[in-house]
């Protein structure tokens, strides 16, 4: 979460705050993510999570401008722990000699793992997102680090020349499989629920990859 640490600091010292690295603010983070985890949304008020995180309400806007941007930040880790899961499924199957296609399902099958190891956190972060108009760049940024990592396991496709190209194959890609994931996971994951997901992605990567061989 350091670029995330980084650009909150610069943005506190431009508005006078406190630098943004101390025991104040990871409280703060801790606490909004206990929250959401245990009680959802509902739950988030800027006086319970003061109260978990034993400060003073005003001492969350002396950190962050409102409860969503602490919410952002909380979700920010989200992010990271995916991509850092996700880079490291990546090098691992590379060096076990897997191609374009045996990385893309083991990225699916990390992310299924992810998202059943970490249910509250993941949906708490898709219902924070559907409710945004609009988010900083930073926090884009984020996002957009999970695209760079399919970019990547893309790049030995002959027929995707330009990082460009790759990029939209990565998107599209990244969008059926949280699609699918998304849709599995309104029943839990239940039974073969995970196993079913998988077979679904394996059917929309398969002839991806093969077209652009």
């Amino acid at each position: 979460m350091t670029q995330a640490i980084d650009k909150s600091n610069e943005i506190a010292k431009a508005r006078g705050r406190p630098a943004l690295g101390d025991e104040a603010r990871t409280a703060l983070i801790n606490a909004t993510s206990s929250i959401l985890v245990q009680k959802g949304s509902g739950g988030l008020t800027a006086r319970a999570v003061a109260s978990r995180a034993g400060v003073a309400v005003g001492t969350i806007y002396k950190y962050f401008d409102d409860l969503p941007e602490l919410v952002r930040h909380v979700n920010a880790a989200t992010y990271d722990a995916i991509h850092a899961d996700q880079s490291k499924i990546v090098a691992n199957a590379a060096a076990k000699g897997g191609g374009v296609y045996e990385q893309l399902m083991a990225m699916a099958r990390g992310y299924i793992a992810f998202v059943e190891a970490h249910q509250h956190e993941w949906a708490s972060t898709l219902a924070f997102n559907a409710q945004q108009d609009a988010a900083p760049q930073w926090y884009r940024v984020k996002e957009a680090s999970l695209m760079g990592i399919v970019e990547g396991v893309l790049q030995p496709l002959p027929k995707l020349k330009s990082r460009q190209e790759r990029l939209q194959v990565a998107m599209a890609l990244w969008a059926s499989v949280h699609g699918i994931v998304v849709i599995t996971m309104a029943g839990g994951f239940q039974d073969s629920g995970a196993d079913q997901a998988l077979a679904q992605i394996a059917i929309v990567v398969e002839p991806v990859v093969r077209s652009f061989e």
